[in-house]
């Protein structure tokens, strides 16, 4: 045979033979795009969880009023000495001071012992059974 005796290599099938393939195809395209689709979705609800983890890492803001740093320092320390915090009082400082954004918390030693020494331990506790007891008797 030579290239001008070519003939054509194609055998013959039937239209409904062709449309078959045709709707194979179509299957496997619409299933790729179902793939892409929950592939697509998948990535963004994992962009999703790693805004939310990272937003749960950000510090926390200081809320302590001003000024009040060594008050919160002394009812964190008597709620410690009364028992009600398992672990040391080091650990539980780091933690109040860490949850509150408050780092100067975690540094408690000289505050607290300049509260004792004052009028200002007696007075925090006092102002604490006062609103206590305005408290007990408030309808909520």
């Amino acid at each position: 045979m030579t290239m001008n005796e070519q003939t054509l290599h194609i055998n013959p099938m039937s239209r409904e033979v062709d449309s078959g393939m045709m709707n194979v195809l179509d299957g496997i395209g619409k299933f790729v795009q179902g793939v892409q689709l929950m592939y697509g979705r998948s990535v963004e609800e994992k962009e999703q969880l790693r805004q939310q983890i990272e937003s749960a890492q950000i510090a926390p803001t200081n809320i302590v009023a001003d000024g009040c740093q060594s008050d919160v320092i002394a009812i964190f320390n008597a709620i410690y000495e009364c028992g009600l915090i398992e672990g040391s009082k080091k650990d539980y400082m780091q933690r109040m001071a860490d949850a509150l954004g408050c780092p100067g918390i975690a540094d408690y030693s000289k505050q607290l012992y300049k509260a004792k020494w004052t009028n200002k331990y007696s007075e925090i506790f006092r102002k604490l059974a006062e609103v206590a007891e305005r408290e007990k008797t408030k309808d909520n």
